[in-house]
C-alpha cells in the first residue's frame, strides 16, 4: 500500500469506522482484501450502518450484505464494546456459519484475533469478543431467545427464520440506550416478510446514470434488458452486443445502451418521508456481473 493511499484509508477510518475496518484490516473467506469497485452501493452501508438505528435490505443472492454484516458485528462487539445477536433460520446454519464464515476470520485476521477473549474460541453460540460480546442464534430454538439484552440484532435470510421467536428476539433491544436492527434477505413472496418490510421503508434503490443523456435509474430487467418480439419470443434489448462485447441495459429516456459504472451512480430513496431505511439490491447492480448468463438463466426459467 502506498503511503498516499495509507493516509486516505487513515482519515477515512477516522471518519467511518466500519469502513476504515474494512479496509484496512478485513478478509474474505478466501483470504482476499475487500475491493469496493464492482459493488460500490455498498460503501453508503459501510459508512451509515454503525449510526444508524437499523435497515432492511431486500436483495439477491451474493451481493455483499452478509460479509457487510459480519463485520458490522465485529465492530460492534470488538471495536464499539456492544453486545450483538446475529440469527440465522435455523441452529445448524448458525453452526455453519459460525464454523466457516466467523471463526477462520477470528483466528486469521490479527485486528481481530487480538480481541479474541481466551477460553470462547470454541463457543458457536456465544463469544466475548474485545469489550463487546457477540451471540450467534437460530431462529428455530425459542430458548436462545429469552433472558438476553442486546444492543445490535441482526437477521439474515429473514423469510426463512421463525417469526414467533425473531418477535422475542426484538424485545431483547428495549433495555439498550442504543438498538440497532438490520433484517435482509431474499424474497419469497410479495408483501410478506422481507418484500413488506422493504414496501414500509424509504425504499432506496441504487441508480446508474446513463452516460448519454444523465438519467439516473434503477435497472429494470423487462425496462431496460429484455423484450419480448411479437411471435413472443424474448431478447436482450442492446441489439450492440456481440462478439467481444457484453450487453447492456438501454436507458428508459433516450433508449441508447450505457454502461454500468460508479461514476454518477447513487442511492435514491423513493419514499423519503418514511423514516426506516430500505434497501433493494438485485444481481444488476455488481458492475461485474455479465448481463448474458442472467439471460441465459432466465430463458431456462
Amino acid at each position: 500500500m502506498s503511503g498516499h493511499s495509507a493516509k486516505i484509508i487513515n482519515s477515512l477510518s477516522s471518519a467511518y469506522p466500519l469502513l476504515g475496518i474494512a479496509l484496512k484490516h478485513h478478509r474474505t473467506t478466501r483470504g482476499m482484501p475487500l475491493s469496493f469497485a464492482d459493488k460500490p452501493y455498498l460503501i453508503e452501508l459501510y459508512k451509515d450502518f454503525p449510526k444508524i438505528d437499523g435497515a432492511d435490505g431486500m436483495k439477491a443472492v451474493q451481493v455483499g450484505w452478509s460479509e457487510l454484516l459480519i463485520q458490522l458485528v465485529l465492530e460492534r462487539a470488538g471495536f464499539s464494546g456492544r453486545v450483538t445477536a446475529y440469527i440465522l433460520p435455523t441452529f445448524q446454519l448458525r453452526d455453519r456459519f459460525v464454523q466457516q464464515r466467523v471463526d477462520p476470520l477470528l483466528s486469521s485476521v490479527p485486528a481481530y484475533a487480538q480481541r479474541v477473549a481466551e477460553g470462547n474460541q470454541g463457543s458457536l453460540r456465544a463469544k466475548r469478543f474485545g469489550k463487546g460480546n457477540m451471540m450467534f442464534l437460530g431462529s428455530n430454538t425459542p430458548n436462545d431467545f429469552i433472558e438476553f439484552s442486546a444492543d445490535v440484532l441482526i437477521v439474515d435470510e429473514y423469510d426463512r427464520c421463525d417469526p414467533n421467536n425473531i418477535t422475542l428476539a426484538r424485545d431483547r433491544l428495549r433495555a439498550s440506550p442504543y438498538p440497532q436492527m438490520f433484517r435482509i434477505g431474499n424474497p419469497t413472496i410479495p408483501n410478506f416478510g422481507i418484500s413488506r418490510l422493504y414496501a414500509e421503508s424509504d425504499g432506496r434503490v441504487w441508480m446508474f446514470q446513463c452516460e448519454h443523456c444523465n438519467e439516473r435509474q434503477k435497472i429494470d430487467w423487462f425496462e431496460n434488458v429484455v423484450e419480448r418480439s411479437e411471435d413472443g419470443n424474448w431478447s436482450l434489448k442492446d441489439k450492440e452486443c456481440g462478439y467481444g462485447s457484453e450487453a447492456r441495459p438501454v436507458c428508459k429516456k433516450c433508449r441508447r445502451p450505457f454502461h454500468r459504472r460508479a461514476e454518477g451512480a447513487c442511492w435514491v430513496a423513493e419514499r423519503p418521508s418514511v423514516p426506516r431505511r430500505g434497501y433493494q439490491m438485485s444481481r444488476m447492480d455488481i458492475i461485474s456481473q455479465p448481463l448474458e448468463p442472467l439471460f441465459m438463466e432466465f430463458m431456462e426459467a
